[in-house]
């Protein structure tokens, strides 16, 4: 559930699952039935995304290491979760908000 934008990548058909078992990147085949669902998926991301930029938000949390590197990274659209939970985290102390990705016990498989 932790996917990123990023992490997808349609020209090599494939996905990068990041800190897998053993803390290993794993690269894993996009099944041809999903890319156009999955790139439909990210245009209406985009369009959350805008949304919330232009309200004042739209940033995810970046590792500390990450963060560090790329300062204002939070906010780029590549960054962004595939799976974002609908509505954003706030921050009561700096007003700060952003959404965190979906937690797995909240999918279901039909």
């Amino acid at each position: 559930m932790s996917l990123r934008i990023l992490d997808l990548d349609f020209d090599r058909n494939e996905i990068i699952v990041r800190h897998g078992k053993g803390d290993k990147d794993r690269h894993v085949m996009i099944p041809r039935t999903l890319i156009c669902e999955l790139k439909s998926h990210i245009e209406n991301l985009r369009k959350i995304h805008e949304e919330d930029l232009k309200a004042g938000f739209g940033s995810v949390k970046l590792p500390q290491a990450l963060s560090d590197k790329y300062q204002g990274g939070s906010k780029e659209f590549k960054w962004q979760w595939l799976f974002p939970q609908k509505n954003r985290w706030k921050n009561i102390q700096t007003g700060e908000e952003g959404r965190l990705h979906l937690d797995e016990s909240l999918m279901r498989v039909p």
